[in-house]
């Protein structure tokens, strides 16, 4: 270690010891120490927002806070924010370790609340300007479970604090509640059968090649260049990289590509792996290796450190190579192994997942979500999430934008969909068909192979944004993949899906009530009311027809992002949550600074548990 970075970690001990820890030394060069996983994904801490004013709409500041336990006094929180008017959101997971009520003290200046589990009322809360104020509350939790926890929190002018503190069963009664330490808190809830607080192990690993080959220069090779380029158009490039994964002493939880992104594009390349030997110094055009599996397809790539999910890829130890394939004319730049910030391949490793435990009768688990995108249409590939298993229910969202979207997809059963021929139209269901396309006579589409409606009345052609919502049940040999041919014609515009696995629902009929709005007129996203019971799991479905930032449209309260995709012009999200009371979800609002009115499509739905 340098004494650069040494200085470096102690002036950060000294923070955390005096002020409070933050997960990453550098956003721009994160420094793991054996045995933390300091990925965002299932971090011990929460995930921190901070926003430059007092209403959640201006992000300023985005990290992973292991504690709640802050005293700036008259001071910013962090470098580029303001001293006064500003205001933070923590959320994650909370991991209960005893069963019995559990009294949750927050002291804060200025205002605050907590919500904790899947109640849409705070638990606690003081939402006003006010001296540093504690303010309780309680709840009864079970041992070895995990709850939902958000903490959002204003500061209006003045002195600035905040704390987290929770008393257990077994603290004597009159004690002081102690603060809740990072064992307790997790960014993302637990994989179904991870141990709760058990510490993986991350690794670092650096690329042992790296090269970019130019179609313009096919017999040249670009192996030591600092920079790798993948783009389409004018000139074509591709890059490639090895990484040698060492000896593993325990199974892969987790494997991120990380790419720093010198020139960003609106569409990042798609990243397969490849079999194909190549050398750093020789590759060429002519020479480079083939795409074989799709194992990432980021969409949207801004300025910084890229992270890539390329689990399914690394199942062993021994040489890994990818392929980075351009998906539009405006392609990107990242650091080279020879640049300032090099590739690295960070595999993180834990006690291998004990068997899944039957449905819980207390209601749904989230097992996954995959998403994909292609710019017309044709060939949508979409990966089933690799961790569902026979039993389980899939639900597929598929997504369209200026041109047609089936209504019958082989294999898979429709129940619900929103189809919308303008911004200002209600949404279009097959029910108010009026024509379809190629076979008007047909009384049974499906029985037709007629697959395209023409004409849904007020909602007009259904082309401006679409999408339609399928099920199907895991079998007992399912594909690890979906293809999905999206075009009535040879011409096509783009589609996406979003595919969610979810364990512990009722597969033969399992939608209790749908419902969607074609235009909410207002900039938040408002997914109507649908009927629920304790135990449902409730699914908010968003087209967008815009690109946007997730951070845009953030979940409405008791639910959480299960999947995002953003391209050129388009964005899709899913929201989830359980539900908790019986009757009618009311309407459930999106943070964030939204986006122009009557641009997206919305369908809420709640899947039965069995």
């Amino acid at each position: 270690m340098s004494v650069r970075r040494f200085v470096l970690v102690l002036a950060l001990a000294f923070e955390c010891f005096t002020v409070g820890c933050v997960a990453e030394l550098d956003p721009d060069a994160p420094f793991a120490v054996d045995g933390a996983d300091d990925s965002l994904e299932g971090q011990a801490g929460l995930r921190a927002t901070y926003f430059r004013n007092v209403d959640f709409t201006s992000v300023g500041l985005t990290r992973v806070d292991s504690v709640v336990d802050f005293d700036w006094g008259r001071n910013a929180p962090a470098s580029g924010l303001p001293a006064d008017r500003f205001s933070v959101r923590w959320e994650g997971f909370y991991v209960a370790q005893e069963t019995g009520p559990h009294r949750f003290a927050v002291r804060s200046d200025d205002g605050m609340r907590l919500f904790v589990g899947d109640d849409d009322a705070p638990l606690v809360e003081s939402w006003r300007n006010q001296a540093a104020t504690t303010v309780r509350g309680t709840i009864d939790l079970v041992a070895g479970e995990v709850y939902p926890l958000r903490i959002e929190y204003f500061e209006a002018s003045g002195a600035a604090t905040i704390q987290l503190r929770c008393a257990p069963p077994s603290l004597p009664g009159g004690a002081s509640e102690p603060l809740v330490p990072r064992t307790q808190l997790r960014t993302e809830r637990p994989a179904a059968g991870m141990p709760v607080g058990s510490t993986p192990q991350r690794l670092v690993v650096a690329p042992r090649a790296d090269a970019y080959v130019d179609a313009a220069n096919p017999t040249t090779s670009f192996g030591l260049e600092p920079d790798l380029l993948v783009d389409r158009a004018p000139d074509a490039y591709q890059t490639m990289l090895r990484f040698d994964v060492p000896t593993l002493t325990a199974p892969v939880q987790r494997a991120t590509l990380r790419l720093y992104v010198t020139n960003p594009s609106p569409d990042g390349p798609a990243v397969h792996v490849t079999t194909s030997t190549w050398s750093e110094t020789r590759v060429t055009w002519e020479t480079r290796p083939r795409a074989g599996t799709l194992v990432a397809d980021p969409g949207n790539v801004a300025a910084g450190w890229l992270e890539l999910d390329v689990t399914r890829a690394i199942t062993r130890a021994g040489e890994i190579s990818f392929l980075l394939v351009p998906e539009h004319d405006d392609g990107a730049d990242f650091d080279s192994r020879e640049g300032t910030r090099p590739p690295e391949l960070v595999v993180v490793t834990g006690a291998a997942p004990s068997p899944t435990p039957p449905p819980s009768s207390r209601g749904i688990t989230h097992v996954g979500t995959t998403q994909t995108y292609d710019s017309n249409g044709q060939g949508l590939v979409v990966e089933r999430p690799s961790r569902s298993v026979e039993g389980d229910l899939l639900v597929l969202i598929l997504h369209r934008t200026d041109d047609d979207l089936p209504l019958y997809v082989d294999g898979w059963t429709r129940v619900a969909e929103c189809f919308k021929g303008d911004n200002g139209h209600a949404c279009g269901t097959e029910a108010m068909c009026r024509r379809w396309h190629d076979d008007t006579s047909a009384a049974d589409p499906a029985d037709s192979g007629n697959k395209f409606c023409a004409d849904f009345g007020s909602s007009g052609s259904g082309h401006d944004l679409a999408q339609a919502v399928f099920y199907r049940a895991v079998g007992s040999r399912e594909p690890s993949s979906y293809r999905f041919d999206l075009n009535r014609d040879s011409t096509g515009h783009p589609g996406w899906a979003i595919l969610t696995a979810l364990r512990g629902a009722d597969t033969r009929d399992p939608v209790r009530d749908w419902s969607g709005v074609g235009c909410d007129r207002d900039d938040d996203s408002l997914f109507p009311s649908v009927q629920g019971a304790p135990g449902d799991m409730l699914l908010l479905s968003q087209s967008f027809d815009d690109a946007v930032a997730r951070e845009r449209f953030l979940p409405p309260s008791g639910t959480e992002l299960f999947g995002y995709v953003s391209r050129s012009d388009e964005a899709g999200f899913l929201f989830g949550g359980l539900v908790t009371t019986r009757g009618a979800t009311g309407t459930k609002r999106t943070g964030g600074p939204g986006g122009p009115s009557c641009k997206d499509a919305l369908v809420s739905l709640t899947i039965v548990a069995r």
